[in-house]
């Protein structure tokens, strides 16, 4: 999903995704009292509340514009046919401070004292999400370790070539 930043968006509100065929979606949204959120400010705004009763069908890659929200649905590279279509799915668009919250629970550990592998652990609800989370969070750190093992040959390579 691609979040138009500079509109403001639903909060905590759940979307409902069908797809039907490889190119053809259903959103359903239906709720009361929603709030909305500034992404671009990183607040929540501050007017009333409203109810949302929304049911569209859309292609994938297309911009979903309401008057309350502006976002699109792209396909990526884990989407399998045979898996995903007439699947229900859905998602929800949270503030800063909660999604943070969902993922501060972690914890990294040595499997033993000698040990160069870590071990990660997180509980939550989505396990897809958390995968998707930890995944970014290893790719991450071994990158980090990769920069911080090139400089150190950097620097290596010219304390030699001084002398």
């Amino acid at each position: 999903m691609e979040l138009d930043r500079n509109y403001p968006q639903p909060l905590n509100l759940r979307f409902d995704i069908t797809i039907f065929i490889q190119r053809s979606i259903q959103l359903d949204v239906k709720e009361e009292n929603v709030h909305f959120y500034d992404y671009s400010q990183s607040k929540i705004l501050d007017r009333d509340p409203v109810t949302l009763n929304y049911h569209q069908e859309f292609t994938f890659g297309k911009e979903v514009i309401s008057p309350y929200f502006k976002f699109k649905i792209v396909l990526n590279s884990t989407f399998d046919p045979k898996k995903d279509i007439n699947r229900s799915l859905y998602f929800q668009l949270k503030d800063y401070d909660n999604l943070v919250s969902e993922f501060k629970g972690f914890t990294i550990e040595r499997i033993n004292k000698e040990s160069t592998i870590l071990q990660i652990k997180i509980t939550g609800g989505n396990v897809d999400k958390l995968a998707d989370f930890l995944n970014a969070l290893t790719r991450e750190y071994i990158e980090k370790g990769l920069e911080k093992k090139n400089l150190v040959s950097i620097r290596t390579i010219d304390l030699l070539t001084m002398n």
